[in-house]
Order: structure tokens, then C-alpha cells, then sequence
């Protein structure tokens, strides 16, 4: 299992180099629950993004934890917080890229961790493509912190992986407001993948969305 089913809740994407080694995913069909919603009269926060430490996992717990539990059946199985905080520690620790959001409202940086956005590479002849992940707090939606995230996610990967040429993201059809996350960040809607991935008993169709090296440039 992933760490996330992100296509479904709050969500893009579910990294296939990760498979077996996180935490699965429970689909929402509450359009509060994903993404980023309509922005309002509140400004876009300005947000960074650091590395994982162990101790951020009580932070992200802390923020996040009751739509872990909405969307996430790892949380089922965990009788406590400390087996909880342990199992998500070891899925993060999986990611090849994965980086904390934090907001920066007061231009100080020193904000606790609010989401995540992660990036797993393909291998052999998939090593030129990766598939970005990411997730924000409910509390924190619709103010852009989710599109902030994927834009700064995207420019780092990029630079960070010279090799890189391909960014994708695969948003479950119902889930409105992350295809408008993908959408306002920069990816480009390529197509419908029906019946592509199967989770809690149902087949879900899948909108591929992808950000080129080219474009990220121009």
C-alpha cells in the first residue's frame, strides 16, 4: 500500500515505484475533503518547502490526521497514535523525493508542517518520468497552498533531477478540485484513463495530467 491513493482525496497521484510500501488510501466522495477549492477573497499564503524529519510526522498528524482517517485504511488498523505516527514515518521514509509544506505567513518560514508533496521516478525505461503526490490539511484549503505546492514541488524536482523530463498526475474524474489543483499549476490535461486503478471496491476512470521539462523552461 502508498502512503496515499492522491488521486481520490485532497489528492494527484498514487507513486507505482512505491507500490507495497506506504499506505492505501480510502476514496472521498466529499469535494470539501480534496484539493484546493475556490479561492475566496484571502490572499494565496506564501508557503516553503523542507525535507521530512521523524518529529514533522506529529505536526502532520496534528493537522491532517482526521482526513488520514477519512481516506487512508492504514489508519483502521493502528489502535494507537504512537503505532499510527510510526507507520507514517515509515511510508514517508519510502518516497524518493518527499518534501513538508509549510506556510510562511509571517515571512518567517518557522510554520509547522500543514501538507506534503512527493515525487517517485520511474526505473528502466520509465526513468525519464516521475508522478508528484501532495496533500494539505482541510483547514488550509482554498486558499492555494495545494496549487503553491505542486508549482514549488515541480521547479525543485526538476532542478533537482537534471535526467527528469516528465511530471504526471492522475486525478480521479470525480474528484473536481484536484483536477482544477493540476490545471492552475501548470499541467496539461492529456486524456481519460477508464477503469484505471481499483480501490475500496470500486473501478475509478483517471484524468492524466503531465508537466514537461519544455514547458516547466518556457
Amino acid at each position: 500500500a502508498n502512503f496515499s491513493e492522491t488521486f481520490l482525496a485532497g489528492q494527484v497521484g498514487r507513486p507505482a515505484a512505491a507500490a507495497g510500501s506506504g499506505i492505501t488510501g480510502i476514496p472521498s466522495t466529499r469535494q470539501e475533503m480534496e484539493g484546493d477549492q475556490p479561492e475566496g477573497s484571502r490572499p494565496a499564503p506564501a508557503i516553503s518547502l523542507r525535507g521530512f524529519d521523524p518529529s514533522d510526522a506529529d505536526d502532520l498528524w496534528d493537522s491532517m490526521g482526521d482526513d488520514m482517517g477519512s481516506y487512508n485504511s492504514w489508519a483502521e488498523s493502528c489502535p494507537t497514535r504512537d503505532a499510527a505516527l510510526d507507520r507514517l514515518r515509515a511510508s514517508i521514509a519510502s518516497y524518493p523525493w518527499f518534501r513538508t509544506v509549510c506556510l510562511d505567513d509571517n515571512g518567517g518560514g518557522g510554520g509547522g508542517p500543514v501538507g506534503y508533496v512527493a515525487a517517485t521516478p520511474g526505473s528502466g525505461v520509465d526513468r525519464c518520468r516521475a508522478e508528484v503526490s501532495y496533500g494539505v490539511a482541510r483547514r488550509h484549503r482554498g486558499r492555494g497552498v495545494a496549487t503553491a505546492a505542486v508549482r514549488a514541488g515541480a521547479r525543485q524536482v526538476f532542478e533537482e533531477w537534471p535526467h527528469l523530463e516528465r511530471l504526471e498526475g492522475l486525478v480521479a474524474v470525480e474528484n473536481v478540485a484536484s483536477l482544477r489543483v493540476m490545471e492552475k499549476a501548470g499541467f496539461s490535461r492529456e486524456g481519460l484513463l477508464r477503469s484505471y486503478r481499483v480501490t475500496k471496491g470500486k473501478v475509478w476512470d483517471l484524468v492524466s495530467y503531465s508537466l514537461v521539462r519544455a514547458d516547466w523552461k518556457g
